[in-house]
């Protein structure tokens, strides 16, 4: 749907692509989910990294919504409250079923789980 009267805020009137982000982001160590279908690739992830992201989560192809839910609360209880690392919380979650196994997680190659 296009909203005439939201645009004129919006520094972008088109899809955003990998090279739009040099331009708008300034992160530090954050881990970024990216829950939209088809995410998940090294170019989307890597503009993030780039940018200062600890880590970029996404969906490899698409992914069934109803997924999204469950993959994000066993992720965080388990990286937030229990304090799992990165790479172990996102194994689990990823392993819950087909359509979280699509998720791939991406770090900087400076940065450890």
């Amino acid at each position: 749907m296009h909203i005439p009267e939201l645009e004129v805020s919006m520094p972008y009137h088109k899809k955003l692509t990998p090279e739009d982000f040099a331009t708008i982001l300034h992160l530090k160590d954050q881990v970024v989910i990216n829950t939209g279908c088809c995410l998940g690739s090294e170019k989307f992830a890597e503009s993030f990294l780039a940018r200062g992201a600890k880590a970029y989560i996404g969906a490899i192809g698409y992914i069934e919504g109803n997924a999204i839910l469950p993959f994000l609360t066993l992720f965080f209880y388990l990286y937030v409250c229990k304090k799992m690392s990165l790479d172990k919380a996102f194994k689990m979650a990823q392993a819950i079923d087909v359509d979280t196994s699509r998720f791939k997680l991406l770090t900087s190659k400076e940065q450890k789980h």
